[in-house]
């Protein structure tokens, strides 16, 4: 059995997003923490790491989880919201697929089940942005809805980063009424939380709602400007209207505002048949 790696090595061992070591290198290394009284300074990472694992037999993980998700639970049962998030995070952002497309992010379910029931951590402000992520790719809208519930009961819906990721989770579940309501009524924004709602209404197949969204942040925020990201979206949207007038306002505003984004309005009229001359 190789020893376990010294102390300077567990950082960068447990921080490599993919893959995790295996569940036997992972036991290893949470004996060698324990022995060496450093398994506080390395939890999180490693409960994270417990999480992500592979190694078990696939199982439903709402119901029974899958042996390295048992470690993680145990191994954050007396620890704060901030371990929880640290595997909750890892998780959502895996692109690990099974043959459903779900992989280990379905994980995040039972973490944030454990967080509710563990007497000595709560929910906060850095645990629903990326659970609420995870809910949107698995299509799970009660447990979303759930945590929308908990947000508001939290007092969490004054946060931006929470508020963004509610609204991209409605506007991938729908209606997209839903989204633009929490949208109106946020006493916070970004330019993410314009980005999102512009770009969820392109996605679901309603252009114009987005272009009038787009022109109304032109016009009403001052502080917050269209990024490329914004333009491709508010573009899209032009190409599903089939509206060369329009994409022609769109490449007045970027050449006064200085967005470089004359390629994408380049192409948008070459689809659309019409002719422009750049200097």
């Amino acid at each position: 059995m190789p020893p376990p790696p010294p102390s300077s090595r567990l950082l960068a061992l447990l921080s490599a997003r993919r893959p995790p070591p295996p569940l036997r290198r992972l036991l290893q290394i949470h004996a060698h923490l324990l022995a060496a009284g450093l398994l506080q300074d390395f939890s999180s990472l490693l409960a994270a790491a417990y999480a992500l694992s592979t190694t078990a037999t696939a199982t439903d993980a709402r119901t029974s989880p899958p042996s390295p998700l048992r470690h993680a639970l145990a191994l954050l049962s007396s620890l704060p919201a901030s371990a929880y998030n640290a595997a909750i995070r890892a998780l959502s952002l895996s692109d690990d697929g099974d043959r459903h497309g779900h992989g280990v992010v379905r994980r995040c379910l039972p973490l944030y089940r454990a967080l509710l029931r563990s007497g000595t951590a709560r929910p906060d402000h850095l645990t629903f942005p990326f659970l609420l992520k995870a809910c949107a790719r698995l299509r799970e809208w009660g447990y979303g809805d759930a945590a929308l519930a908990h947000v508001l009961r939290l007092g969490l819906d004054s946060d931006v980063f929470v508020v963004n990721a509610a609204t991209h989770f409605l506007s991938i579940r729908g209606p997209m009424e839903d989204a633009r309501r929490l949208f109106d009524r946020s006493p916070v924004r970004d330019l993410v939380s314009w980005n999102t709602l512009i770009g969820g209404y392109v996605r679901r197949g309603n252009p114009a709602e987005a272009l009038e969204l787009f022109w109304r942040m032109v016009a009403e925020d001052a502080v917050v400007r269209p990024d490329e990201v914004t333009m491709i979206a508010a573009v899209s949207g032009c190409g599903q209207m089939r509206d060369l007038e329009l994409g022609r306002r769109l490449h007045g505003f970027v050449d006064s505002d200085g967005i470089k984004m004359k390629m994408k309005i380049k192409f948008f009229y070459a689809k659309r048949g019409g002719i422009l001359t750049y200097d």
